[in-house]
């Protein structure tokens, strides 16, 4: 019974976050450039490679805090988002 609710969780927190993530296709890049790439080219390279930190600092913060902290400081994260 705790598998299904820790996937529930896990699939709703993952959902919830997913809004975040559009604006991308929802604006029009043509002709904007930020150094040698174009801007949508640097914005996604930009958001890859920030997942890729923000899942290892994940493992590393989540692992060391306390867990009454963890509900605090995903709520926390994700309205500072």
């Amino acid at each position: 019974m705790f598998a299904a609710y820790a996937v529930a969780m896990a699939f709703t927190t993952y959902f919830a976050m997913y809004s975040f993530r559009k604006p991308f296709a929802a604006a029009h890049y043509s002709g904007s450039t930020f150094g040698a790439l174009d801007l949508k080219s640097a914005l996604i390279i930009s958001q890859l490679l920030g997942y890729a930190l923000s899942k290892f600092l994940g493992i590393k913060f989540n692992s060391e805090m306390r867990p009454a902290q963890r509900a605090w400081a995903l709520v926390l994260l994700i309205a500072w988002a």
